[in-house]
């Protein structure tokens, strides 16, 4: 990089909004920094949200530069993944328990870790090498999921990072505390295991490991990167002991359930977009939340409801209305778009949604920490998200959880061990049970425990501290960036000094000397600074 010219940092991300929103959060801090040329690169779906990126940095925060938006060519990982196990349902993905856990990690879990098959998968990785070879960033900062990607890095020796929205549980579990202490992913058990669990969650990890040994499709996908020139293992989720690679993760201490913190980790906290008051960025929500008490039902992009799993939600509302008829319900419900959509699927709220106590809409037009921050939100209900969850947490808003696969289980035991939100569907998940979804709400909202909830969730908000994540995330790849500058530096002094000594060896008046004096010179002085 030449003297004056901006540092180029890229993010690699895939286009999923789960994946890529800690990207999007961490690139707009770098939007603020004059200093550093912000590239972002995703399948194209992804490129109106870097757009309204672009725009808020400069509404929020009066940002004199934007992202410069590079599509990749390629099926995007949720397009890969339903072009494998077809588009299921929400609430019917898997079970719970030995058997459920079992079955996922046969059935959907391996498609999920690995989308792509062997040529979809270089396609990509091609298209993530292109962009690498045409910006040269100072630094790469890398989604954990997007294996091809990180291929691209390893292959072109470029420095990167991995900014996760996970927890660090997820990447890493010393001293094999995932046999005896955290749950088994998929497995839907409590944190910390109960005695009982530990010998069937013993025996799930096994499972998934030996499921993934003898995954067809993982080795087939590992012979077909490594006869196309890509060495080793296929890139995977979990930090193996000795890896020097930066991790960034959105964890910190007083709510993730492991203690140990590898060197390469840095704990940053919630790493949550940036917003604007409510009241600015979505004024009709405004005036609806200021009438009363609001339960905000945000789920993921992913989590679509059928007819019957849209009755069971309006019955659990209905219940907590029938107890505390101050309450008012925002439930952002994205349909199955293959079925017919019913009108008695809200019969039992019917009444409610006439006098506009239920508010039902397919999409939430403004940040969800808007919403969260406003001081109208009195307990959030989602499926699991780790950034619905960490976005709760930031605000210190009591959580109600419905997960539905994979490790949106872990975040529901988590709110429960910390004691800031009721898991709803313990005993049918996947599947939502309107009279548990009632019970949960009224617990967090209307009973004896209201008080212990409301209270655990906002001292643990209070203890995150001044420093947004997101604040932490960008200083720490500032902090990367700076090192190996410093080390550059320290290269091309020890070559310029090698030089200056080689050239003090030479003896004066070359002008006299052989052609073949002076040849034999030159190639010592190349071989000396070939040493550096």
């Amino acid at each position: 990089m030449d003297e004056g010219e901006k540092a180029k940092v890229l993010f690699l991300t895939n286009s999923e909004l789960g994946q890529s929103s800690v990207c999007l959060a961490v690139a707009h801090e770098f939007l603020l920094r004059p200093e550093y040329d912000v590239h972002i690169a995703s399948f194209p779906v992804l490129g109106p949200t870097v757009t309204m990126m672009n725009a808020r940095a400069k509404s929020l925060a009066s940002a004199q530069q934007e992202a410069t938006f590079h599509p990749l060519c390629g099926l995007s990982m949720q397009d890969a993944y339903i072009q494998k196990v077809g588009n299921r349902r929400t609430f019917n993905i898997h079970r719970v328990g030995l058997r459920g856990a079992m079955s996922a990690y046969k059935s959907v879990l391996i498609n999920a870790l690995a989308p792509w098959n062997g040529s979809e998968y270089m396609a990509v990785y091609f298209q993530c090498f292109s962009v690498l070879q045409d910006i040269q960033p100072v630094v790469v900062v890398v989604d954990p999921l997007f294996a091809p990607a990180i291929d691209a890095c390893l292959k072109l020796k470029m420095p990167y990072l991995v900014l996760s929205p996970n927890t660090l549980k997820d990447h890493c579990q010393p001293k094999l505390g995932n046999f005896w202490k955290f749950p088994a992913l998929c497995s839907g058990y409590l944190y910390p295991l109960p005695l009982h669990q530990v010998i069937p969650n013993t025996i799930l990890v096994l499972g998934l490991g030996l499921a993934i040994h003898n995954s067809s499709e993982l080795k087939e996908l590992k012979r077909y990167r490594n006869e196309n020139e890509l060495s080793g293992k296929t890139p995977g989720m979990i930090s193996r002991s000795g890896d020097k690679t930066p991790f960034l993760v959105p964890s910190k201490k007083e709510y993730e359930f492991s203690r140990r913190v590898p060197s390469n980790f840095t704990l940053c906290g919630p790493i949550v977009r940036p917003w604007d008051a409510l009241e600015t960025e979505n004024a009709d929500l405004a005036r609806f939340v200021r009438r009363g008490p609001t339960v905000l039902a945000n789920f993921g992009s992913h989590v679509v409801f059928n007819n019957a799993t849209a009755r069971q939600f309006a019955e659990g509302i209905a219940l907590l209305l029938e107890r505390k008829p101050e309450t008012q319900i925002l439930w952002k419900l994205k349909w199955n778009p293959e079925i017919n959509v019913e009108d008695k699927a809200f019969e039992s709220i019917r009444g409610a949604i006439a006098d506009r106590r239920v508010r039902i809409t397919d999409w939430l037009r403004v940040e969800p920490m808007s919403l969260l921050m406003s001081g109208h939100i009195e307990c959030i209900v989602h499926h699991g998200g780790s950034n619905s969850f960490h976005e709760a947490i930031r605000a210190g808003v009591p959580q109600v959880i419905l997960p539905t696969w994979f490790d949106t289980y872990d975040f529901a035991a988590r709110v429960e061990w910390l004691k800031i939100g009721v898991w709803a569907n313990r005993k049918t998940a996947p599947a939502i049970n309107g009279k548990h979804l009632g019970r949960a709400l009224i617990r967090v909202l209307a009973s004896n425990d209201s008080p212990r909830i409301f209270a655990n969730a906002n001292a643990l908000a209070a203890q995150l501290g001044p420093q947004e994540g997101r604040v932490v995330a960008s200083e720490k790849i500032i902090e990367v960036i700076k090192a190996q500058k410093k080390g550059e530096d320290k290269k091309d002094q020890q070559k310029d000094q090698a030089e200056e000594v080689n050239v003090q060896q030479v003896p004066a008046g070359n002008e006299e000397r052989t052609a073949e004096e002076l040849t034999s010179q030159e190639s010592a002085l190349g071989t000396l600074n070939a040493l550096y």
